[in-house]
């Protein structure tokens, strides 16, 4: 259906309103920078966003196959990805710092999104309040999470041990941090990754603009699903799974309802999958020759529970059963291809056999919200505006629609603001509280890092390890390019006893010639000794004492030692 200009400008606006106040609590982060520190730019678990911003810094020295710097095993380093490469290359560019481009990217992909979901929904409706309140929904729905949180802190165990991935609570462990799911909420994905949000607006023009292809559209519809299902199977190859299933049930769905028009279908059909194929085989390609990029793609990732969905997604998962429901009594058709969306997306998470079952729920919630707007603008509205007219309150007509859009939205958002305040809390305690990378560094400790990978520094390569507390390792990567021997849970393989290992080696505790065989089989070449190291471990001098270095650069008490083991 046709989306006016006016109302492309309406959606744009929204959607940067929508980003820039979701930007504010990185805004509270960095005003509350302690005055010896740097704030590394998260709010929420830094481990993974610093893995992005390790390729994003390879990308900006030049390369385009990517390696992971977080293991020192040998890889073949064939793996590329479009987004962080394009972060990369603007970062180099422009002549500004990778963080600054991410978090530049985390807006445009935003408004990208919310702007799909427009023209999305546009596709299924010619209504204002359907458009809009999708476009509401996708920006600040969650689930139920913040209620079974209040529950279960007044009736402890009433109600089982529910894991809420809406705000990172699970029931029976008193107020603890647990597992939060960017993937499954877009409103989270919006506060946190760009790439979600990214990778669900191309979602949503693969199955949106494939389904109107199916159903009779022009053959650029299936030309732009292609284009972005090709974009989707490099930037997050996991989504090309339930992508493809969600086309296929839509093919078959149109074909049910026209079977005349078989052969249209199957070109629409055949012209998505030749665009799509291309990156899906390479990284297949990539899993089959690199050991390190297959052992980490089999990360086990498990789904919680149905109830844990049925819980974090709340409000538009009952509201779109509903909708779903009234679709299929009153024969709505237009609307079928949404519900049958809807479905697939819902059930994929639970698929036997994937290790990384947990990332096919990306973009579930995209359908649910459509079919939420739609539900509420034909049900919810009329209803009140029956009420009033038998009331002789017509002059109240459209002010009780506005009510009925405010209250939906209303009900959907406590969990968005139970988790940012969680998220919050988190960067309060820098994460000294959950073993995780802090939020704020030493600023000491980001020029040592800054000096390793600059131009007045060793210039050392890739290939080079470096020696360094698991926490702060979480950060050297994207900042000087170089491999750390323990940094991170996935990327890391066998990352337990790495980290162990270091915690060995740099408290002191071996003797001597176990730490220098230890630096021998890791092939580390630099220490990195800052205040993360000292609160954990103390001071070097055992560890000194034992392997052969020099001193090569210092910042305040942050030092970096050239280690000459070997050489």
């Amino acid at each position: 259906m046709r989306v006016l200009p006016a109302e492309k400008r309406w959606a744009l606006a929204v959607a940067t309103g929508f980003m820039v106040i979701l930007g504010l609590p990185y805004v509270l982060a960095w005003v509350s920078t302690p005055a010896d520190g740097v704030f590394m730019g998260h709010i929420w678990n830094p481990d993974d966003p610093c893995v992005y911003m390790a390729w994003a810094r390879q990308a900006a020295d030049g390369r385009l196959f990517l390696q992971d710097l977080f293991t020192t095993e040998a890889q073949n380093g064939r793996y590329t990805n479009l987004f962080f490469l394009a972060i990369g290359w603007i970062a180099r560019v422009s002549g500004l710092s990778i963080g600054t481009v991410y978090a530049g990217s985390r807006i445009v992909c935003g408004v990208a999104l919310l702007y799909t979901t427009y023209l999305a929904a546009a596709a299924f409706s010619s209504r204002l309040v359907v458009r809009r309140l999708a476009v509401y929904l996708v920006a600040t729905a969650s689930g139920l999470g913040w209620l079974y949180r209040l529950v279960d802190l007044t009736w402890p165990g009433r109600f089982g041990n529910v894991a809420c991935v809406d705000i990172a609570y699970t029931g029976g462990q008193g107020d603890a941090i647990t597992l939060a799911m960017p993937e499954l909420v877009p409103a989270m994905s919006l506060l946190l990754h760009p790439h979600f949000a990214l990778s669900m607006s191309l979602l949503l023009v693969s199955v949106v603009w494939g389904g109107r292809a199916f159903g009779g559209g022009r053959r650029r519809d299936a030309l732009a699903a292609g284009v972005a299902a090709f974009l989707l199977g490099n930037i997050h190859t996991y989504d090309a799974i339930p992508t493809a299933l969600a086309l296929l049930v839509l093919a078959v769905l149109a074909w049910l309802q026209d079977r005349g028009r078989w052969r249209s279908i199957c070109t629409s059909l055949a012209t998505i999958a030749l665009l799509a194929l291309p990156p899906v085989a390479y990284q297949t390609y990539v899993f089959q020759v690199d050991a390190v990029f297959r052992q980490k793609a089999l990360t086990v990732t498990a789904s919680p529970s149905v109830l844990s969905y049925v819980v974090s997604m709340g409000l538009p998962l009952l509201a779109a059963a509903a909708g779903s429901a009234f679709a299929l009594r009153c024969r709505r058709r237009r609307w079928h291809p949404l519900v049958a969306w809807a479905v697939v997306a819902c059930a994929i998470p639970f698929l036997p056999g994937l290790s990384f079952q947990r990332k096919m729920v990306e973009g579930a919630y995209l359908p649910l919200c459509l079919l939420t707007a739609w539900i509420v603008a034909e049900c919810a509205i009329p209803a009140l505006h029956r009420r009033l007219r038998r009331r002789g309150r017509r002059a109240r007509l459209q002010a009780a629609a506005r009510v009925v859009v405010l209250m939906t939205v209303a009900a959907c958002v406590p969990s968005l603001g139970v988790f940012t305040q969680r998220a919050l809390s988190t960067v309060t305690d820098n994460n000294r509280s959950r073993h995780l990378p802090p939020y704020y560094m030493a600023r000491d400790d980001v020029a040592c890092m800054a000096w390793l990978g600059g131009s007045e520094g060793p210039r050392i390569t890739p290939d080079a390890v470096v020696l360094l507390s698991p926490l702060s390792a979480a950060y050297l990567p994207g900042i000087a390019g170089c491999k750390v021997y323990a940094g991170h849970w996935a990327e890391t393989l066998d990352y337990s006893r790495k980290v162990a290992e270091v915690a060995a080696v740099l408290s002191g505790r071996l003797r001597q010639d176990q730490a220098r065989r230890f630096v021998e089989a890791s092939g580390a070449r630099w220490l990195l000794w800052g205040a993360v190291e000292r609160a954990v471990f103390g001071e070097p001098d055992a560890f000194l004492a034992a392997v052969p270095h020099r001193l090569a650069h210092q910042e305040g008490k942050t030092a970096v030692y050239e280690l000459l083991l070997g050489r």
